[in-house]
């Protein structure tokens, strides 16, 4: 019954996030047509998303 629990509250996290990236690609799309490099705050925030992705799927599916 926990695991189910966690199951969701990650899901519905996954989906926030991927929604809010989904958002700020579509406000952003023309400096991101214009091939601009990603600045490090940006890298720094998607490697920290997928890091806390991956923990959270690892400590789900461990058991």
């Amino acid at each position: 019954m926990i695991r189910v629990v966690a199951i969701l509250v990650v899901l519905g996290l996954v989906l926030l996030v991927v929604g809010w990236a989904l958002r700020w690609l579509v406000k952003n799309r023309v400096r991101i047509m214009m091939h601009r490099a990603p600045t490090g705050r940006e890298i720094f925030w998607i490697s920290a998303a997928l890091q806390a992705l991956w923990t959270l799927l690892r400590l789900l599916f461990r058991r």
